[in-house]
């Protein structure tokens, strides 16, 4: 999996579900945010599909082809105020025996998508990059 730059911010906008944990690990909270930010890069036309269980958060899977895109959504404390949020893109088979990668490049512009979707909202304060 190639991995972009993870966005932190603030937000009490996103309550903690209960029973949550199931899907991920003890401590580890994304449903209300993982729902949000779905249904705000549905908004911008960015198709999704489901919501996946990880153990460090949920992700947001999104249509793509030939690789494999997420949205990789957790909390970064144990405040239930503090998030992060990066995009993950597997490579397919078909991307690597034709040496046609533009993975990197789908990466980066739903990492863009994201960045602005959550710079707009104003319930998120202080939104920072980190590598």
């Amino acid at each position: 999996m190639n991995r972009g730059a993870t966005l932190v911010f603030e937000s009490s906008a996103f309550p903690i579900v209960e029973g949550e944990e199931d899907e991920t690990s003890p401590g580890v909270f994304a449903q209300s945010l993982a729902t949000w930010l779905m249904g705000r890069l549905e908004d911008r036309g960015i198709a999704t599909t489901m919501l996946i269980g990880e153990d460090y958060g949920l992700l947001v899977g999104i249509v793509s082809d030939p690789h494999k895109l997420y949205v990789a959504c957790s909390n970064a404390d144990e405040t239930g105020t503090l998030w992060q949020v990066f995009v993950l893109v597997e490579e397919g088979s078909v991307s690597r025996s034709a040496k046609v990668d533009k993975s990197t490049q789908a990466r980066i512009e739903l990492h863009r998508s994201v960045k602005d979707i959550l710079s707009k909202e104003p319930v998120i304060k202080f939104l920072r990059e980190r590598a």
